[in-house]
């Protein structure tokens, strides 16, 4: 007999070493894209995981995929009938383990429909006002299922539209929103729609004091530039709101800015708008409120005329706050603003008469000014400049006293529950839970894009009757 080549037998161990180690699904997950469906017109997207006996995914395995062990024509799906099922997928022997998914029949089993709304429920009749959108949801004892628009009808004070979002008014009202699902109705959503102010637009000079700051001309056009770009109208836009990149209750303020060009009596211009203070013996001092109050004295120009913004790197002034049960601690902050005077028995929108009158100055608050922290401002936090002007002509922080009182005294404003932490992003939770982003300029975010009607009113209310109104 001859002997077979000794390739030949290496290559028959080969294959028979390949065959005894053949590698083969050990295992199957399923994972599906809900775990609660519809008995009509509705799916489940069933999504499987294949994996050897060492959890290494493999690929290229057709599976079979059943519903209570009734086979489905694919990895998808569609119930027809109300209940409790266990998907699962198989290959060959091996079996996944059973993911439990829940078919609901909406007519026999909603407890009730819940119409929800994202937007602010504050509008107006200026053409960037639009709504936010409407989500619909079944709530089955303790469970919220929600609903597509195709299985409600979205009615507006009581008709029937089609429309789901961004609706836009042009007359002022009180519109209501409510769904309905066979004869089921939901809860309604009521908005308020005022209509747009025709304010003229009032034109205030600033007069920049530079005591040790060193800035420029450049700088301060940026200051200004940014000041008129939040007090106008020229960020505010449809597209913007229904892209949820501004709230739609933002307005035209109609308050614009301007550098003071001459001078008034025995002052001087260094450059159009700046005025450079001298420091002490040429060398900078941080001013305490001592020294800050003399500076203002010798160098204020006139507060009935001009709003008066002081640029230092630094200061160290700590004063008691106006508002209850807070302390002072003014040396840290990036800015501090002169609160307004309102003439005696004014109130309005939360605005007391607790301000400082200029004519007769608390020596324990700032006088006439707006005092800035310069290296903060210049180059890490420039928007900053517009909450301190909106302290200057009114506003207070939507923080201010959040759901212990009216927040800011705006009702059209959004004030964080500060029980609640500020999260990433600068999402916040209002005084009834409901999330929203912190994009107010009277808040502390980062993403500053609106003033509301209710803020416009009450700065036109300071214009108007504060005791000194700076204006050209």
């Amino acid at each position: 007999m001859r002997h077979l080549p000794f390739y030949f037998l290496l290559f028959i161990g080969l294959v028979s070493c390949d065959e005894k180690t053949e590698i083969g699904p050990s295992f199957i997950f399923l994972s599906v894209n809900k775990d609660a469906a519809f008995d009509e017109g509705d799916q489940i997207m069933i999504t499987a995981s294949v994996r050897d006996k060492d959890q290494n995914p493999l690929e290229g395995f057709e599976l079979d995929y059943f519903a209570n062990d009734q086979a489905l024509d694919g990895s998808i799906f569609y119930p027809s009938s109300a209940g409790i099922y266990q998907l699962t997928a198989r290959y060959n022997e091996i079996e996944s383990r059973p993911v439990e998914v829940r078919v609901i029949n909406l007519e026999q089993e909603t407890d009730e429909l819940v119409l929800n709304y994202d937007g602010n429920p504050y509008l107006t009749t200026n053409p960037w006002s639009a709504s936010g959108n409407f989500t619909y949801f079944a709530r089955i004892e303790e469970d919220l299922f929600p609903l597509p628009e195709t299985k409600v009808v979205l009615k507006l004070d009581g008709e029937p539209t089609t429309q789901q979002g961004a609706f836009v008014f042009q007359e002022a009202g009180s519109p209501i929103f409510q769904a309905t699902l066979n004869d089921l109705s939901s809860n309604e959503v009521q908005l308020q729609v005022r209509a747009e102010k025709n304010y003229d637009t009032v034109t205030i000079p600033i007069i920049f004091h530079d005591y040790g700051a060193g800035i420029n001309n450049q700088q301060i056009g940026s200051l200004l530039d940014t000041l008129n770009r939040s007090f106008s109208s020229n960020v505010l836009s449809l597209d913007r709101v229904v892209a949820q990149e501004l709230n739609p209750n933002a307005v035209d303020c109609k308050i614009q800015f301007v550098l003071a060009s001459a001078p008034p009596p025995n002052r001087r211009l260094s450059a159009p708008g700046l005025n450079v203070v001298p420091t002490p013996e040429g060398e900078y001092q941080a001013p305490n409120l001592f020294l800050f109050k003399k500076l203002e004295a010798e160098n204020n120009w006139d507060p009935s005329q001009y709003i008066n913004i002081w640029m230092a790197p630094g200061y160290d002034l700590d004063f008691p706050s106006i508002f209850p049960n807070e302390t002072g601690g003014g040396g840290g902050a990036r800015g501090l603003a002169y609160t307004p005077f309102i003439e005696e028995g004014s109130n309005f929108l939360g605005l007391p008469t607790i301000g400082t009158d200029p004519n007769f100055p608390d020596p324990n608050t700032l006088s006439h000014s707006i005092l800035l922290r310069s290296g903060s401002i210049l180059i890490e936090h420039p928007d900053y400049i517009i909450n301190r002007m909106g302290y200057f002509l009114g506003l207070f922080d939507i923080m201010s006293f959040a759901c212990d009182l009216e927040g800011d005294f705006c009702p059209d404003t959004q004030a964080p529950d500060l029980r609640v932490s500020i999260g990433p992003f600068n999402t916040a939770t209002d005084c009834t839970g409901d999330p929203f982003i912190m994009t107010n300029h009277m808040s502390f975010g980062r993403r500053y894009t609106h003033f509301t009607y209710d803020q416009r009113d009450r700065m036109h209310f300071v214009l108007e009757h504060g005791l000194f109104r700076p204006r050209k």
